[in-house]
């Protein structure tokens, strides 16, 4: 099982660290190749995010590639954690990061050509 810690250090100062929320990823099953895992996110209420309830989301990521990096999956989760509570500006954001990095991959891509 994963366990991730969001943690705010105001100033980068350890002793006045606030816990901002965490997420656990557990293996259910799968293949050597694929995995499928179950996540349980948590955030804190925060005045700041407008989330006066907090945030409490389980669901479950299946047929994720297991030869990725373990930051893919914790992306992933994330990502599908931000989507279940319904942030419309996060999602729009990420789409917006999305977009740049295909404009990079093509640009790395033509470079490599020798076009660039």
């Amino acid at each position: 099982m994963l366990f991730i810690k969001i943690e705010l250090w105001p100033g980068g100062d350890r002793t006045r660290k606030r816990e901002l929320g965490q997420m656990t990823i557990g293996n259910i099953g799968g293949d050597i190749e694929r995995g499928d895992y179950a996540v349980h996110a948590t955030e804190h209420p925060s005045d700041i995010t407008g989330l006066p309830k907090g945030v409490d989301e389980q669901f479950v990521v299946k047929n994720h590639k297991r030869r990725q990096s373990v930051w893919a999956l914790v992306g992933l989760a994330a990502v599908r954690a931000v989507a279940h509570h319904g942030m419309k500006e996060v999602r729009a954001e990420l789409a917006e990061e999305r977009a740049a990095l295909r404009v990079v991959g093509a640009t790395k891509k033509h470079m490599e050509n020798g076009r660039g």
